[in-house]
């Protein structure tokens, strides 16, 4: 798997700074083309649960940045799109509305992914998207007794 995710030896000048930015990012179109079409042969091979798949076409998306902005919101969207693949109802879950929340710890969790593999952020992700489930969760009524 590590040999298949050089996409992020391409460009290494990148800083996390309130928000994620390229510095001085010389790829061509022809360039970030090749690794946005690498990118998705590479998750669409992948035979790894959807969350951690998602994930990690998230983290990748990132790391690629192919947009001057948007980049978060176009990550964010691709892997709710594989997730309202797998189960529909992670069009309603608010896993958005979560990472704002967190939105620190989410550029934390990027930062030091980048320098080895995107180990820290998929962790993250799957906080992430555990509390957005607890957040969906319709409470419990409590039983009724019989009479």
């Amino acid at each position: 798997m590590q040999k298949d995710l050089r996409l992020r030896r391409i460009s290494i000048a990148r800083t996390v700074q309130a928000s994620l930015q390229i510095e001085g990012n010389t790829l061509s179109l022809d360039q970030v083309t090749a690794l946005i079409n690498e990118l998705f042969t590479f998750v669409t091979a992948l035979e790894l649960h959807p969350i951690i798949t998602s994930s990690v076409l998230h983290y990748e998306f990132e790391y690629i940045h192919p947009f001057s902005d948007g980049n978060g919101r176009l990550g964010r969207l691709w892997q709710t799109l594989i997730l309202y693949r797998w189960k529909p109802v992670f069009a309603v879950i608010p896993i958005e509305s979560v990472i704002r929340d967190h939105q620190e710890e989410y550029y934390a969790a990027l930062n030091p992914s980048n320098k080895v593999h995107p180990g820290s952020f998929v962790e993250f992700m799957l906080r992430i998207i555990l509390e957005s489930l607890r957040m969906f969760e319709p409470p419990v009524a409590p039983p009724v007794k019989a009479c």
